[in-house]
């Protein structure tokens, strides 16, 4: 189950501030290639207030299968 936590930070500025982190499960990244091309997603990611070239994951509960 994800559980949210929230951290005391000191900012590079000197302040006091708040961090929020989202504790998740164990994931799986995954390297998809197709004709030797990589895949990438793109996400917004808030902490670097812009947006990022990221393998794609996944979380959860499943079984591998023989």
């Amino acid at each position: 189950m994800d559980a949210l936590r929230e951290d005391e930070i000191l900012r590079s500025n000197g302040k006091r501030g708040i961090y929020g982190v989202v504790e998740k499960e164990d994931a799986a990244i995954i390297l998809p290639v197709d004709n030797g091309q990589v895949w990438l997603v793109e996400q917004f990611r808030y902490t670097i207030g812009e947006r990022a070239l990221e393998l794609p994951q996944a979380a959860g509960r499943w079984r591998l299968r023989s």
